[in-house]
């Protein structure tokens, strides 16, 4: 593994970059406040800029970590910051990390998120040279599940009643998906 960290990384559409100071306001109002954008996963939103503020500021710190993934995912476009995806090493020795992402629900359905997804396992697989990028999603968010399965991923196992409702108080599980790099290889090849 190379651990380069949070490089720059660019599709037709979006910009993938690290976050700034300067993405606060806009990364509160567009997707860290968002209640629909935290429904399937244990985040909360945001209920001021202060704690998006934190957020943002703590990510800005871990950047010296050449093992830290966190990105703003920028339309090019407009210039604005929409979501963002990362990736995290419990383990480097294992070559394994997890990919997270997180998208303002007014960017749903559009393409972003699988563009962004793309660009960021051909960087962990291609340049970082990890052996597996794994996820896990809410099983009630068929659209993740999709997405997931969309880039190659093949689900895993399901880890049962991790998540809470935010509205129901009911229990999901969550399904754990991987896609190996050798896997990753043969999928490009085909593209």
């Amino acid at each position: 593994m190379k651990n380069n960290g949070t490089a720059l990384l660019e599709t037709d559409r979006l910009r993938l970059r690290r976050f700034t100071t300067t993405d606060i306001e806009q990364s509160f109002i567009n997707w860290a406040s968002d209640s629909n954008s935290s429904k399937y996963i244990a985040y909360y939103p945001h209920k001021n800029k202060s704690d998006t503020e934190n957020m943002i500021n703590q990510w800005i710190q871990s950047y010296e970590n050449k093992c830290t993934y966190i990105w703003a995912i920028e339309v090019k476009e407009t210039g604005e910051v929409i979501g963002n995806i990362s990736a995290s090493v419990p383990f480097a020795a294992l070559e394994i990390c997890e990919i997270a992402y997180m998208l303002g629900s007014s960017w749903w359905h559009k393409g972003y998120a699988l563009e962004a997804l793309k660009k960021v396992l051909d960087y962990l697989f291609s340049h970082e040279d990890f052996y597996m990028v794994e996820a896990k999603y809410n099983i009630t968010n068929k659209a993740s599940g999709k997405l997931l399965h969309k880039v190659g991923m093949k689900q895993d196992g399901i880890l049962r009643h991790r998540r809470i409702d935010k509205e129901s108080g009911e229990r999901n599980d969550l399904a754990i998906c991987s896609l190996l790099k050798s896997e990753y290889a043969n999928e490009s090849k085909l593209s």
